[in-house]
């Protein structure tokens, strides 16, 4: 799917392999069929709309918090394995993880600190106002901007302060949150996101991206919004 000019490969849940200019970049790779949620585990349902193993390798990794539906940690032990020296950008709690299991190109996220690969741009944001440790990542290249925004309860405050407008939002299906980034920024398109269905499911999943997409859409006509597996 080529969105413009971002190739978004929609790999599950909150999981997306971004292809821009002549870079790969992964964000929150989960490849796992369960994860640790307060004091119990949640199985996947829905299955994972690619094959890890056929997934190409990227030039970066990018995890935006250490939840287990958004950092899977086998997962990037894969990917490393498979790709070998791939840098590793995220929060504390997550690259003390990595750096335990002896992973050594793992760096810590920056407020607002850029990351160069090639003509591409990564800009992490704090997500300050839920919580230090949580992050969302802009990517830029060719003046067009992708906010991946992760767990986002709220527009990150410093995002205004560095864009007024958004090629695409990869957000998750929360009526509330969508609203506000329409309020403050101009969004061209929006790509949904975490409504994969899990069991017991308690937490954001287990919605109908069509039904939303449809209920959205009556109230937001001028936005383009995208089922990312349709």
């Amino acid at each position: 799917m080529i969105i413009e000019g971002f190739g978004l490969v929609f790999i599950g849940h909150a999981s997306f392999l971004v292809e821009v200019g002549d870079e790969r970049i992964m964000l929150d790779p989960v490849f796992s069929d369960r994860f640790w949620w307060e004091d119990h585990y949640e199985y996947r349902a829905t299955p994972l709309r690619i094959s890890p193993e056929s997934l190409l390798c990227p030039k970066a990794v990018f995890i935006t918090h250490d939840h287990g539906d958004h950092f899977d940690l086998e997962a990037v032990l894969r990917i490393s394995n498979w790709c070998g020296d791939v840098p590793i950008y995220s929060t504390k709690p997550v690259i003390e993880q990595l750096s335990r299991k002896g992973l050594k190109n793992c760096f810590v996220v920056q407020k607002n600190n850029a990351i160069e690969l090639g003509q591409v741009k990564v800009i992490s944001i704090q997500n300050k106002e839920e919580s230090p440790d949580k992050y969302s990542f802009l990517i830029e290249y060719a003046k067009r901007r992708l906010f991946y925004s992760g767990d986002c309860h709220k527009v990150p405050s410093d995002l205004p302060k560095i864009v007024d407008t958004i090629d695409i939002l990869i957000i998750w299906p929360v009526e509330n949150v969508i609203e506000e980034f329409l309020k403050i920024l101009i969004v061209k398109n929006i790509v949904l996101m975490h409504y994969d269905r899990f069991k017991p499911g308690k937490f954001i999943c287990n919605i109908n991206p069509e039904r939303f997409k449809d209920h959205l859409a009556q109230k937001y006509s001028e936005v383009r919004i995208i089922i990312p597996d349709k």
